[in-house]
């Protein structure tokens, strides 16, 4: 079966739909699909490292590009990542371009994937459809709506909340299939000799939703009773960083709070090992989150927001911890909590999260099924 995976993004943005969509051509080519990505290129569309390393490295994968002509240059200097609209536009305006290549190569036993619902509109409309469902709007746009209503197109979502989610937001009845994510662990793994410079880390975009606001705030409390002064390391880029960086000043919290800046894929692992915490206190919408299954690979637990699709992972206070999302001062407890049980304990809920990572959550386990379900299109 060939596999055709249309991602225009994931050329030039690392999020997480696009890492899943390079994910499913890495791991379906070794499985022994023929898998080709369709993505974006231009003068004006800078490749990252992450998708140059992704095409030195898996050459089993064709990469064929969709060519944005100069006339859409004005798509591409809005900042990715900061608002719906900006991705609807791309979408829209390069699907067209796109519909046509992906028309030309369509072949009798393949399939076509969009991990975008804008995106699912320029697939072949009378071949194989799939579109994976990532995290969710707080409502369906019309566009949205129309497009996810095509019953030649099947449904695959990230996580259980997230078919629950969509399925209560669909106008008609729908069947949503559920195929989770995974994680490299032969990459993300426990170092020997690991050195916990950081108490606490965040990696991730610097948007709003993903509350690192709140992650502040609660560092803020710790301090203003007089705790250990923790240190926070926040690695990511985003629109929201600036008022980040001035919350931090506000809070007097410059000495505590260290700013990494984006981290490139080869360097996660080693940092992830000189954290004693990851917090990814997400505030909603949120698929099951890939720099969580990465921190646990590592054996560094995660405390995340209990409500997303983390607790689909997350078994509390035994292999990560959960909170309610969007209260510093709850947070603030929690990681105090955590904390005053010791390493030894956090250490020991370390291994246990990878353990769980090794059993039922790395990509060549889960490959299976987004390869089972292709097969039955």
């Amino acid at each position: 079966m060939r596999v055709n995976i249309y991602q225009p993004r994931a050329s030039y943005y690392v999020g997480g739909a696009e890492v899943v969509a390079l994910q499913h051509a890495k791991y379906l080519a070794r499985a022994g699909y023929r898998v080709t990505l369709f993505t974006t290129k231009a003068a004006f569309i800078r490749p990252t490292g992450y998708f140059r390393s992704f095409v030195r490295e898996n050459p089993a994968v064709d990469i064929r590009y969709i060519s944005v002509p100069k006339s859409l240059a004005w798509i591409y200097k809005n900042p990715p990542g900061q608002d719906w609209e900006r991705w609807d536009l791309e979408s829209l305006h390069v699907g067209r371009i796109a519909s046509s290549v992906l028309e030309s190569s369509q072949t009798p036993k393949s399939v076509f994937a969009a991990h975008n619902i804008i995106d699912s509109l320029a697939l072949p409309p009378t071949a194989s459809r799939v579109l994976h469902l990532h995290g969710h709007p707080d409502a369906l746009n019309y566009v949205c709506s129309l497009a996810l209503q095509d019953p030649g197109l099947k449904l695959m979502a990230v996580s259980e909340m997230i078919r629950q989610k969509y399925a209560s937001m669909l106008p008609v009845r729908r069947g949503i299939q559920v195929a989770k994510n995974g994680i490299d662990a032969h990459h993300y793994t426990i170092l020997p000799n690991r050195h916990k410079k950081y108490d606490l880390l965040y990696v991730g975009r610097l948007i709003e939703n993903k509350g690192v606001q709140v992650l502040i705030e609660a560092l803020s409390e710790l301090e203003k009773a007089k705790h250990q002064k923790l240190q926070l390391a926040i690695a990511g880029a985003g629109p929201y960083k600036a008022k980040l960086q001035a919350l931090v000043k506000s809070r007097k919290l410059q000495a505590q709070v260290n700013f990494l800046g984006f981290v490139p894929d080869g360097q996660l692992v080693r940092l992830y090992n000189s954290a004693r915490l990851s917090v990814l206190p997400s505030l909603s919408k949120e698929g099951v989150l890939t720099t969580m299954l990465e921190s646990c690979a590592c054996g560094t637990p995660v405390l995340t927001s209990d409500q997303s699709s983390m607790r689909e992972f997350v078994k509390n206070d035994k292999n990560s911890f959960l909170v309610p999302a969007g209260n510093a001062p709850v947070l603030a407890r929690s990681i105090e909590r955590i904390f005053l049980r010791g390493d030894g304990y956090i250490n020991n809920v370390g291994l246990l999260a990878r353990e769980q990572i090794l059993r039922q959550w790395t990509w060549e386990r889960r490959i299976e099924r987004v390869g089972a379900l292709y097969e039955s299109l």
